[in-house]
């Protein structure tokens, strides 16, 4: 019996802390990869990603989000949040990254066979965030997405390339918003 109840216990404990694994990993609004696995997850997928591999970095910021918010409350603000989720999940890979950063900006990690892929992964993006209005009621509460892209090169570290597309996330707001910036362009004066 003392030997049942051991078992029993350690299997017990094992599920709990798979449990508890699980939820410090996931976001618990959206369901998304939570920050918090976001460089161990993705440090992993830059060891396994081979020598001609591509892997795009996207930094994804909800344009207005406050106005949301302060028109609507936080209950509804809370279901875009996991409405652009949804979206993420259903427009990029499967095997991609999705990542809740931290209120309203999201990241994702996305193999792509080349660099010009990386622009057109995040274009369709921002294009389906934009056909797609969260759905109150009868009434449509527009979302868009600027968005800051970067793609692996050998030398970089995620750290870096996460830096890198969200300085183009901010560049893609400052042009504007609901736009996709790749480059380091500087904005005109």
């Amino acid at each position: 019996p003392f030997a049942i109840t051991i078992a029993a216990l350690a299997v017990s404990n094992a599920r709990l802390t798979a449990e508890l694994a699980r939820l410090a990993g996931t976001d618990d609004l959206t369901g998304l990869v939570s920050r918090r696995l976001l460089f161990e997850r993705g440090e992993a997928m830059l060891a396994r990603l081979p020598a001609d591999g591509c892997l795009a970095v996207l930094m994804i910021d909800l344009d207005d989000f406050k106005r949301v918010n302060d028109a609507h409350g936080h209950a509804v603000g809370d279901e875009v949040l996991r409405h652009v989720a949804r979206l993420l999940r259903e427009s990029l890979r499967e095997d991609s990254l999705i990542v809740r950063y931290g209120g309203d900006e999201f990241c994702a990690l996305v193999p792509v066979p080349g660099e010009a892929a990386a622009f057109v992964v995040a274009e369709r993006l921002r294009a389906n965030m934009e056909a797609s209005p969260y759905r109150l009621d009868s009434e449509r509460i527009p979302v868009t997405l600027s968005i800051g892209v970067t793609v692996h090169r050998h030398g970089k570290t995620l750290r870096q390339l996460l830096d890198e597309a969200d300085r183009r996330a901010y560049r893609a707001k400052a042009d504007g918003r609901n736009r996709v910036v790749a480059d380091d362009v500087p904005l005109a004066a």
